[in-house]
């Protein structure tokens, strides 16, 4: 592999909370753009213009790329120039001058906060299991992380006194934990996280009962499991307790750039997206349903 791509996958990984599989979708983006613009090795962006970029984009659209895929690539192609940049290979982040017209789709599915108080009240009892999936939620609801973020956390970046969760390689770092999330992890912590353990020192917060880390893939089944256990119809995973905060968060009065701030979202759109799940018929359901709209 080229030794530029190489880089660029390092510098992935330490600078974002992006899967292996989602590095591999951003390092294809790139490449395709490298053969477009038969660039060779030496990968020679800072002669790269911006409408050689509007070029590729409209011939994008002409092979009939979606306007979701040409969101994609160009925040793959914006990561790679943040990169570029940071490595003195780019002046500026040119991707993100390009403009990217968006179908007006579906609204996101979120649950209603009552959904969500049947979710955190699903895993019953003192178990492992039980405390860690209550931690676990009460994290994921009270954070937005993504599925990858949350499993990827480790037992020092829980600051319980501070009512905070660290978080690095965010703009926000420390993200606020509501009392309910804080007690949750401290009746995790401890005796009950210790007692699974099979090698001293593991620093995963998230433990499966194996003893290891919790992967994506063990939180994707917990939730599924417990969504159906709380009468939940929706498929639950971390992107619709994600979108489920956001929504609450609208809802009750918080300001755009505070949405996008708790999120780390990095494209306004979404949460554009967010408050206009508040209007219309998807709005008056929500309002209609909601516990302390009573």
């Amino acid at each position: 592999m080229d030794s530029r791509f190489d880089a660029f996958l390092y510098y992935l990984k330490q600078n974002t909370p992006a899967s292996p599989h989602t590095s591999q979708v951003y390092l294809r983006d790139v490449a395709a753009l490298d053969t477009f613009l038969g660039l060779g090795e030496d990968g020679d962006y800072g002669s790269v213009t911006l409408p050689q970029l509007e070029e590729y984009f409209e011939e994008l659209k002409q092979r009939g790329r979606s306007p979701a895929t040409l969101a994609r690539i160009r925040s793959s192609l914006a990561r790679y120039y943040a990169f570029l940049m940071a490595q003195g290979l780019a002046a500026e982040n040119l991707p993100r001058r390009l403009t990217v017209e968006r179908r007006k789709g579906k609204l996101p599915s979120f649950l209603t906060l009552e959904q969500v108080r049947c979710l955190l009240a699903s895993p019953q009892g003192d178990s492992f299991a039980a405390r860690r999936d209550r931690a676990m939620f009460h994290v994921l609801y009270a954070t937005g992380l993504k599925s990858a973020q949350l499993t990827a956390l480790n037992t020092d970046q829980v600051l319980p006194e501070r009512g905070l969760l660290y978080v690095p390689k965010r703009q926000e770092p420390y993200l606020p934990l509501y009392p309910q999330a804080i007690k949750s992890l401290q009746e995790y912590l401890g005796p009950c996280r210790d007692g699974v353990l099979r090698q001293a020192g593991e620093p995963a917060l998230f433990l499966s009962a194996a003893g290891k880390r919790l992967t994506r893939q063990g939180l994707w089944k917990i939730l599924g499991k417990r969504g159906e256990e709380a009468g939940i119809s929706l498929p639950v995973t971390p992107q619709l307790l994600r979108t489920s905060l956001a929504v609450h968060l609208a809802e009750k009065g918080a300001a755009a750039q505070d949405v996008k701030a708790l999120l780390g979202l990095d494209d306004p759109y979404w949460v554009q997206v967010y408050f206009r799940a508040l209007e219309g018929e998807a709005g008056e359901r929500y309002r209609r349903l909601h516990p302390l709209s009573r």
